[in-house]
């Protein structure tokens, strides 16, 4: 149950994180043109599939490193 958990809040981090960076991308193109080309679309995706994933290896690594040790 714990991990099921613990993955729950890694998918929500990393959906969260996506979507922010790809909407902070968005409306900067906005700001700068008119219209959405393709390359700004595509760009926004990989900017937040790129800092989603960065954001949850992170707090992967944490979660292991700081989370309840196993009995030895």
């Amino acid at each position: 149950m714990l991990w099921t958990i613990r993955v729950i809040f890694l998918l929500t981090v990393f959906c969260v994180v996506f979507w922010m960076a790809e909407h902070v991308i968005m409306l900067h193109a906005h700001v700068r043109t008119a219209g959405y080309d393709p390359e700004t679309v595509l760009a926004a995706h990989t900017a937040g599939l790129f800092a989603g994933g960065a954001a949850t290896v992170i707090l992967l690594i944490a979660i292991l490193m700081f989370g309840p040790k196993p009995r030895r």
